[in-house]
């Protein structure tokens, strides 16, 4: 009676089958992690954006003031009048704090890049608003 059992050869070439598939996938699968954590940290800017964005509206018709600088005491990083042209610089921190946006370690008050586990809390959005056009722009 034959031996119905793999030999030596046979279980090494398959060995050696997986090792090179292996090799060939390890790299693509990590590239493709990290692009995906890419573009999780640049939706999350846009989100943040967004929110601001509709936090501005909501609140249009204080900007449309002459005073439009006290529309946004407590987000107000750093905000300059110039010509009818509001600019604003605001963190992320700002945001969260004031519930424009979440953090994403509640108990730490983190907002997180998830490529690199970092904080995100001092990264800015800046915009700015015409209040002769009444129109926000962001960068």
């Amino acid at each position: 009676m034959k031996n119905k059992g793999f030999t030596l050869v046979e279980i090494l070439a398959v060995i050696i089958l997986i090792g090179l598939i292996t090799i060939l996938a390890v790299p693509a699968i990590n590239s493709a992690t990290s692009k995906s954590k890419e573009r999780i940290l640049q939706t999350k800017l846009d989100t943040a954006k967004k929110a601001l964005m509709i936090w501005n509206n909501d609140n249009i018709n204080c900007f449309r003031t002459i005073d439009a600088i006290d529309c946004i005491v407590g987000l107000n990083n750093g905000c300059i009048k110039s010509n009818n042209i509001l600019t604003c610089e605001i963190t992320l921190r700002s945001l969260a704090e004031n519930n424009i946006i979440k953090y994403d370690n509640e108990s730490e008050k983190l907002v997180i890049n998830p490529v690199n586990n970092n904080s995100l809390n001092n990264e800015k959005i800046t915009f700015t608003y015409n209040i002769d056009k009444n129109i926000f722009s962001y960068n």
